[in-house]
């Protein structure tokens, strides 16, 4: 890890006010970002329940979209939602390498997303205006001996190759809207999680042998991107922390690292940071049975990154055992840290509206309940 001088004061965080709505029903786990419609009604991924569905914050109901199969409309496992244009999304059904479109909550079309060529169907980190898709895919893995071979994921990429990925610019709705070409842009390497891993048995039952865990560590993070509706391409850097802006006309933007107070990686942040990686562990794994562990906190996890409506990029951080706040920071097209947002520890955004955030709150069992909040 490589600590960063520390130029200037740590930003003084603000926090939300209350919430002007709040569903009715609780979910499982809310993937983010969530999908806001003209209407209000929001459209969201429950992750665990495998399910798509439709808030309406006007009565607090929650309706369920389409429903688990194979058929048109229909789905595996949703890993995504992503604003077209007006009251279109696409909905990522990336292991059954298709894609469905959604116009407003109707499901309208279901596309094969593989292209030709292409091992892996794109993981999808945003969609602009004119029709480009940002998919950071797989360029080489970690191979660690005694563990079989590599395995084909972004989790153990060593390094990741950010693409562009061209569809057609037919009607919203159409086949030809939304179905990939084979013109793939190469923007830039960047770096990814993969530092290794260790093998450790636990018991599960008694008489029963011992399952065998494949642990990485908690603190092994990817370089991670982000596509803007408006064509631009942030890209959010761990070690040190800082951002990167790519414009739509290739210009970089390169940011200076944000100045930080490094956190040291002591027993006490371990140990946390084991129990929430692998709260299912009985006995939790000892430091000492992990890859290796950074002298100081990396500037966030994987999966960090949201966009603002003001074009910011909003980045959450990394969790501090000695703060028991979350926080976010929101990051100019300059790389320049603007604001910092302080939630509760059982609290996380998971997307914004014109003028709303929205916040998934965990209560004590472990049920998510969804709540829109005024932003600015």
């Amino acid at each position: 890890m490589v600590a960063v001088p520390v130029a200037a004061a740590q930003p003084v965080a603000s926090s939300l006010g209350r919430p002007n709505a709040t569903a009715e029903a609780p979910f499982s786990r809310v993937l983010a970002p969530v999908r806001e419609l003209a209407d209000g009604r929001v459209v969201l991924i429950d992750e665990i329940e495998r399910r798509l569905a439709v808030v309406d914050f006007r009565d607090g109901d929650t309706h369920e979209i389409g429903r688990v199969g194979d058929g048109p409309g229909e789905y595996h496992r949703l890993s995504g939602l992503h604003a077209l244009g007006g009251d279109t999304t696409l909905v990522e059904d990336q292991l059954a390498r298709r894609w469905i479109i959604l116009i407003g909550t109707r499901p309208a079309l279901t596309v094969h997303s593989g292209v030709s060529g292409v091992r892996f169907a794109p993981q999808v980190f945003g969609v602009d205006r004119i029709g480009r898709v940002l998919d950071v895919h797989v360029m080489r893995f970690h191979d660690t001996p005694g563990l079989g071979p590599p395995i084909a994921s972004r989790v153990n990429a060593e390094s990741l190759l950010v693409l562009v990925r061209w569809r057609g610019r037919g009607p919203p709705g159409s086949d030809s809207a939304v179905r990939l070409t084979r013109r793939v842009d190469t923007i830039r390497t960047i770096r990814g999680a993969g530092r290794g891993q260790t093998v450790a048995w636990r018991p599960v039952l008694p008489g029963k042998p011992p399952i065998r865990w494949r642990l990485d560590n908690p603190f092994n993070v990817a370089d991670q991107a982000l596509l803007f509706p408006d064509g631009w391409i942030a890209l959010a850097f761990p070690d040190p922390f800082r951002v990167e802006w790519i414009a739509p006309n290739g210009r970089s933007v390169p940011g200076d690292p944000i100045p930080e107070q490094p956190v040291p990686v002591d027993d006490r942040v371990k140990r946390a940071a084991i129990k929430w990686k692998y709260p299912k562990a009985d006995p939790q794994f000892d430091p000492k049975e992990l890859p290796p562990w950074p002298a100081t906190l990396p500037g966030f996890l994987n999966d960090a990154l949201l966009a603002a409506p003001d074009g910011r990029l909003v980045v959450q951080r990394a969790f501090n055992p000695r703060d028991a706040r979350l926080f976010y920071d929101f990051i100019d097209r300059a790389g320049k840290r603007t604001g910092r947002l302080a939630l509760k520890p059982n609290e996380r955004i998971v997307g914004f509206g014109q003028r709303s955030v929205y916040v998934v709150a965990t209560d004590d069992d472990d049920l998510e309940w969804l709540r829109r909040h005024p932003w600015p």
